[in-house]
């Protein structure tokens, strides 16, 4: 099917359409949908022990000794948290720093002469050099 230039703009103006009524919300009675005013009983802490069954018992107390505390939990999704912490550190600014130096090294030597006897000649060699080069910058703008 091809679609022409005039029913393109249509189209999408169709999406933008307000309903001609809105509906109409009435309230609902609690009594209509079976509540009461009254507090709801109270449940016993084992209340599947009222089954009767041992196999559910085991079941149960198997889920309960395996369940992290609270505590347990929070912590858990504490360590999470700062994992994903990490990782996303890892996707922010990172500059590394890099350097060298070295010095210049002095030679001494001494020569035997016949009409001076010992003479001494130092002698320097130049080498110098440093180095601190960005290997990696990385600027995100957020």
């Amino acid at each position: 099917m091809r679609l022409t230039p005039a029913l393109l703009p249509m189209l999408a103006l169709a999406g933008c359409a307000i309903p001609a009524a809105t509906p109409h919300v009435t309230a609902v009675a609690p009594a209509a949908l079976g509540l009461s005013t009254l507090p709801a009983p109270t449940i016993a802490a084992s209340w599947w022990r009222g089954f009767g069954d041992a196999q559910l018992d085991r079941i149960v107390a198997d889920a309960i000794a395996g369940s992290p505390s609270l505590d347990v939990a929070l912590a858990r999704v504490r360590l999470a948290e700062s994992a994903l912490d990490a990782r996303r550190a890892d996707d922010g600014p990172n500059v590394t720093l890099d350097g060298s130096a070295s010095v210049a090294r002095r030679v001494v030597v001494l020569r035997r002469s016949a009409s001076t006897g010992l003479r001494r000649s130092t002698n320097f060699l130049p080498s110098a050099s440093s180095a601190a080069p960005w290997t990696k910058l990385l600027l995100m703008v957020v």
